[in-house]
């Protein structure tokens, strides 16, 4: 199995207390959606599927690694939380284009009749 650099996983426990403690306290849906993020992205790098073993794994390997003492959680970092608005790509349309077709001519054609369909033009008496 690939383990994660102990720097990525001690990033990553840094983010999900961090996490962790702005969703407890302000509840917002963007913290929600960034604390799902990093939780999956914890249990993924320590191949774990519960984000309560994957910081205990996490913990265990930083303590290895000499990043973290026995029984001290990491210390929650600054967070900051920025709107990015979206890029249209460069060969996207510029402005929406109609899906319609195209109107047809009109049936039957509103021409002139010719001459010899009528009547009275090709059956003289």
């Amino acid at each position: 199995m690939l383990l994660a650099h102990p720097a990525v996983l001690q990033n990553l426990v840094e983010q999900y207390e961090t996490l962790h403690a702005l969703h407890a306290e302000d509840g917002s849906a963007e913290a929600r959606r960034r604390l799902e993020d990093v939780s999956y992205t914890l249990c993924v790098s320590t191949g774990t599927r519960a984000v309560e073993d994957a910081l205990r794994t996490a913990r265990e390997r930083l303590t290895e690694a000499g990043l973290l003492d026995a029984g001290e959680p990491a210390a929650p970092r600054e967070l900051t939380v920025t709107t990015v608005a979206p890029v249209t790509p460069a060969w996207a349309p510029t402005a929406p284009t109609s899906t319609r077709a195209p109107a047809a001519a009109p049936w039957p054609p509103t021409t002139a009749p010719v001459p010899w369909s009528t009547p009275s033009a090709c059956c003289a008496s």
